[in-house]
C-alpha cells in the first residue's frame, strides 16, 4: 500500500523538499496550510518519502469499533477534548512515554480560514520541551516543504511569527482559505 501512495504521490507532480531533524527523537509538526481533506492524502506519502511515523490525534469517541482499529494502525491517538487545558497535559504525558514520538497538528484547527491559530502546540512543544518542526504544503507547486526545527523561547509571538513567515509563501488547496 505504501508503495501505491508513494507512486500516485510523484505520478501527480509532487515532491518533497527538506529534511525531518536527524538527531531529535522527539518532534511536533505542525502543517499548515491546512485548506482541504486532500492534505491528509498529501500527508500519507510524505511520511513515507520523508521516513518517519508521526501521530495525531483524534477525540476519544471516533475510537469506536472497527474504525478505532484503522485510526490507531495509522498512527491515531485519542484524547479527551473536554478538559480546560486538559489536552496539552494529556500531549505531554504521550511523549513522555515514548523515546521516539512525532505528532502531527494543524495550528488553525479548521480547514476554513482563521487567522488566529490555535496555541495549545506552543505549549506542548514547550512543556514536552521539543522542537516544532513546520511542515508545509504548497499545491500550486505541488511541493511539501519541511523547515528547520524550532525550540519555543518563550516569547509566543515572536516564535509564532517565525512559523508564519515559514508558511505565508505557500498556497493551501483553497489559498483563500489558508492566508495567514
Amino acid at each position: 500500500m505504501n508503495k501505491l501512495f508513494v507512486y500516485l504521490f510523484k505520478k501527480a507532480g509532487w515532491k518533497v523538499e527538506g529534511n525531518l531533524p536527524k538527531k531529535e527523537k522527539k518532534y511536533l509538526i505542525v502543517v499548515a496550510p491546512h485548506t482541504s481533506m486532500l492534505d491528509f492524502f498529501v500527508g500519507i506519502p510524505t511520511r513515507i518519502i520523508a521516513g518517519f511515523r508521526v501521530h495525531f490525534l483524534v477525540k476519544k469517541e471516533m475510537f469506536y469499533w472497527p474504525v478505532g482499529s484503522v485510526l490507531k494502525s495509522l498512527g491515531g491517538h485519542p484524547v479527551d477534548r473536554v478538559q480546560k487545558g486538559g489536552l496539552v497535559d494529556q500531549v505531554v504525558d504521550m511523549y513522555n512515554q515514548h523515546e521516539e514520538f512525532a505528532i502531527a497538528v494543524t495550528p488553525e484547527g479548521t480547514r476554513d480560514y482563521n487567522p488566529k491559530w490555535k496555541t495549545g502546540f506552543y505549549y506542548i512543544a514547550t512543556k514536552a520541551n521539543i522542537p516544532i518542526v513546520p511542515l508545509g504544503m504548497d499545491f500550486s507547486r505541488k511541493t511539501v516543504f519541511i523547515g528547520k526545527p524550532l525550540y519555543t523561547t518563550g516569547k509566543m509571538d515572536r516564535d509564532m511569527e517565525v512559523l508564519k513567515s515559514f508558511f505565508r509563501p505557500l498556497r493551501g488547496r483553497h489559498p483563500e482559505k489558508g492566508v495567514i
